[in-house]
């Protein structure tokens, strides 16, 4: 799956992720049980359980998970479970992202007739990756948690602006961006970098070219994911003869980031879920920005 396609799908998990509400922490269940089966209802989750070390556990995906083995039934998209499915992969546990309306009761029911641990997870800013990771080794005696909650941490470390105002862009037709309350707008503060949208603006904006030479951005990040398995190249900054092509209408704007050649591309291939995937996404957008602006500051 390339280019329009795969975005589509990006997008639409991205939209269910920025829904999502907040869920209390569960209790710990049987740590690695060797009967354990998991059926992870959340690509953002399926790939915490893969980083802390618990992805073998896997029985059953979201339907748009398209990075985990494919092999995997699916068990449910976003348009509701499949409640056959479930009962066929036996689950011991099934983990979700509840979005606004919760766990479905006929989930609750059938979970408290089968005997199913049903774990809610809200994965939108860093604080919720690590919490996955920690309440992951919980249920699974995973023990990946502590490198990884290292990880985020580093990308979080700036306590002050050092370099310009950038415009995290994952679609320009139309434009739409990525602004306070995501954990890709976290990684961007945390590298020394302003956000350029609004302070008041929601974790996903739709915008249009208007907004976008309102915004004057010094520089554009425009996340575009590569197909599952495709080598992507981390991070690309494009060249004059390649901005028509990336931005469309919006290489035309008297803009700095237009004027001054700071446009870039970050395209792997999990760089737009919300999930531990977003430690790539911080490695790739510090190697654009120190490009710009130099190393960040300690």
């Amino acid at each position: 799956m390339t280019g329009r396609p795969l975005v589509l799908v990006v997008l639409a998990v991205l939209l269910a992720f920025c829904a999502c509400v907040g869920c209390s922490e569960a209790p710990a269940g049987d740590a690695g049980a060797e009967t354990t089966r998991v059926v992870a209802l959340s690509p953002g989750v399926a790939q915490v359980m893969r980083d802390v070390g618990c992805g073998d556990l896997l029985v059953g995906r979201h339907g748009y998970d398209v990075w985990s083995d494919q092999s995997i039934p699916v068990a449910g998209d976003q348009d509701g479970l499949d409640y056959e499915a479930l009962l066929r992969l036996k689950p011991t546990h099934v983990l979700l992202e509840p979005g606004v309306l919760g766990v479905p009761d006929r989930l609750s029911k059938m979970g408290q007739e089968h005997g199913w641990t049903i774990e809610s997870f809200r994965m939108l800013t860093l604080d919720d990756v690590g919490s996955c990771a920690r309440r992951l080794d919980g249920l699974f005696g995973s023990g990946g948690s502590a490198a990884l909650a290292a990880q985020l941490g580093d990308l979080a470390r700036a306590d002050a602006p050092t370099r310009g105002r950038v415009l995290l862009l994952i679609s320009v037709e139309p434009p739409a961006g990525l602004g306070p309350g995501c954990m890709h707008d976290e990684v961007l503060r945390g590298l020394g970098a302003v956000q350029a949208l609004d302070e008041d603006a929601a974790p996903y904006v739709r915008l249009d070219a208007e907004d976008v030479l309102r915004l004057a951005p010094d520089a554009i990040i425009l996340i575009a994911p590569v197909g599952p398995g495709e080598a992507g190249d981390g991070v690309r900054p494009l060249d004059a003869s390649e901005l028509d092509e990336a931005l469309g209408v919006l290489a035309g704007l008297q803009i700095p980031a237009v004027r001054e050649g700071r446009v870039a591309v970050v395209d792997g291939a999990m760089s737009l879920v919300p999930s531990s995937s977003v430690v790539g996404f911080g490695e790739a957008l510090e190697e654009a920005l120190s490009v710009w602006w130099g190393a960040a500051a300690d």
